[in-house]
């Protein structure tokens, strides 16, 4: 006798039997509402609303952390268990107590339900009035010393009446300033102020416009500048702009040449240029160094003009060494990044003494300041740099002004010491440079420096065409005490059409 041996799933005495799925149970939770509106609010009064948490699975739902994200007007209460079965159901309490007149948030329950996380958004409003000012500061930029106008509005963005009681004018005088000050504004409705500078040949002057108002701050302030936009290019933006070429001739003459079709370059203050092939050189005009105001000076070049500097020379423009171990050849090979001579060379050049820039530069250390980024297209990356041309080690104070509108960020160095001021912020350090080292009469010195980079951001700030931030600066001490100094060139800020 055989024996057949039957494994056919699903079939059992040769019977086929169905297969039956049993479904799992689901965790499942629900709010209701998911959404509470409070609507406007009396200051000082208290609303309150209810949402229910429910579980609607086939499964126990086991509740965890709830959370309240918003102003802190808003408040919670419950009394919810751990675990909701099946049907069960647990309410919630939001309390809105008003501060302002816009005020979202939203409650969020976390849970290990099949969606572990279910919110409900919340709004409230207090009934005030609020003022909203756009922008919230001016600059009025003058060419050529024009008279300049613009306009700044106030808006009654709040839920109540905005009155508007007084406008006083704090600083300098050659401001206008019409407006609808005192003034009623209900919720919506605007009001302009028309502000003029009267330029009278300062680089830039200010005004504080004060409002006092029914508002919870009781009083809104609206700083105004008025700022001379120079009537041409300073050499470190023509420079980094590409508009401006550097070479010495066969002659040992160094020829700075305006290549640009637009604007007049502007050789306001005796400048260091670094070069791996030729002498490093400080050059200028030697009847004088303007300096002061940025870039107004003494020597213009227009589009396609350029300018010879005669080594050593007390008649024309002029330049002098500031590296004794390598000789001058023809070269296009130069760096500039906007330092200004440092004192005392410049002195010296000044006085068409060659022996004493060099005697000074054996026996001290000489620090030259400034950035190897020195035009931000709206904002960005700033390269601070510092160089000892001196022979001897020394340590130098470099300060960094930012002004107020503009956020400094991620130095790669961080400052020795922050100082904050009603204007802005001063960022300094103190770097120990070693000397710098003569390699021989035909190879280029070689110098300690240090750069420190760091993110440069508007920070309410105006976008204007051109914006002149502040000139960084470098102090130290000579072996017998006296203090020295040097400067860069002015941080400028471009904001291009869009």
């Amino acid at each position: 006798m055989s024996w057949i041996l039957l494994t056919a799933c699903g079939i059992e005495n040769g019977v086929d039997r169905e297969r039956v799925d049993v479904e799992e149970p689901t965790a499942e939770l629900a709010i209701d509402p998911t959404y509470i509106d409070f609507g406007l609010v009396e200051l000082g009064a208290e609303r309150s609303e209810v949402f229910t948490v429910t579980a609607i699975g086939t499964a126990p739902v086991q509740l965890g952390q709830m959370e309240l994200h918003g102003p802190e007007s808003f408040d919670l209460s419950w009394d919810l268990p751990n675990e909701l079965q099946p049907g069960e159901s647990a309410d919630v309490v939001v309390t809105y107590v008003p501060h302002g007149p816009d005020e979202p948030g939203y409650v969020a329950l976390n849970s290990d339900a099949v969606i572990p996380r279910i919110e409900v958004e919340v709004w409230g409003g207090a009934i005030v009035p609020q003022l909203t000012i756009d922008p919230t500061s001016l600059l009025l930029q003058s060419l050529d010393g024009e008279d300049v106008t613009d306009t700044v509005t106030l808006a009654s963005t709040g839920t109540a009446t905005l009155e508007l009681y007084e406008m006083l004018l704090l600083g300098d005088e050659n401001f206008e300033v019409v407006g609808e000050v005192p003034a009623t504004l209900e919720p919506g409705e605007t009001a302009e102020l028309e502000i003029t500078w009267f330029p009278d040949g300062d680089e830039s002057d200010t005004i504080d416009i004060w409002l006092t108002d029914n508002t919870l701050l009781g009083s809104a302030l609206i700083p105004v500048e008025g700022q001379l936009v120079p009537p041409c290019l300073g050499l470190a933006e023509a420079w980094e702009t590409d508009v401006l070429t550097a070479r010495t001739s066969t002659f040992g003459n160094m020829v700075l040449t305006n290549v640009g079709s637009d604007d007049d370059i502007c050789i306001d203050r005796w400048t260091v240029w670094l070069s791996e092939e030729t002498q490093d050189m400080g050059l200028g005009d030697p009847f004088g160094d303007a300096g002061q105001v940025y870039p107004e000076g003494s020597l213009t070049m227009a589009p396609g003009e350029s300018k010879s500097f005669t080594y050593g020379s007390t008649q024309n423009n002029a330049w002098y060494c500031v590296e004794q171990t390598q000789t001058t050849i023809a070269s296009s090979n130069w760096d500039f990044f906007g330092a200004r001579m440092p004192q005392p060379l410049m002195g010296y050049a000044l006085a068409g003494d060659q022996e004493a820039i060099w005697n000074h530069m054996l026996a001290e250390p000489v620090f030259m300041v400034g950035r190897d980024i020195n035009v931000v297209d709206r904002e960005g990356p700033v390269d601070l740099r510092l160089v000892n041309m001196g022979r001897e080690d020394g340590v130098a104070r470099m300060t960094e002004f930012v002004p107020d509108g503009f956020e400094a960020t991620d130095f790669t160095i961080d400052p020795d010491d922050v100082e904050y001021t009603t204007e802005g912020v001063a960022y300094s350090w103190d770097l120990l440079l070693i000397g710098a080292v003569d390699t021989g009469t035909t190879e280029h010195t070689i110098y300690d420096q240090r750069v420190i980079t760091y993110t440069l951001e508007r920070h309410g700030a105006e976008c204007v065409e051109r914006s002149y931030l502040e000139e960084v600066t470098a102090t130290w001490q000579d072996s017998d005490g006296t203090e020295r100094s040097s400067m860069g060139s002015p941080l400028l800020v471009i904001c291009p059409d869009e």
